[in-house]
């Protein structure tokens, strides 16, 4: 079993987040960024979770691992998610 992920119903506070409910937890990183709060990734399920500043929690689905990478990596989390993410793959909100 991939060790970001497992099944909970609780939220936990820290240096990441994850989401509430019966679905897969997702851990999530803690980025600087003024729209993005944290990001997680699901490697089993190619689940992409974005927790924003704005309260929101959103599931993007079947997102490349690289896809992920790279949002860690850029310089501004929100430019490369309305330009590699927003349109480019479906999603749920989670919370």
């Amino acid at each position: 079993m991939n060790p970001d992920v497992g099944m909970a119903t609780l939220r936990l506070e820290g240096d990441f987040g994850v989401s509430e409910g019966t679905q897969r937890l997702v851990k999530r990183k803690t980025v600087w960024s003024t729209s993005v709060r944290s990001v997680g990734y699901d490697e089993s399920d190619q689940v992409l979770e974005i927790e924003f500043v704005s309260g929101g929690i959103y599931r993007y689905y079947g997102v490349p691992r690289e896809v992920y990478q790279r949002m860690l990596e850029a310089p501004s989390k929100g430019a490369y998610f309305l330009q590699h993410v927003k349109d480019e793959y479906q999603y749920s909100r989670a919370a």
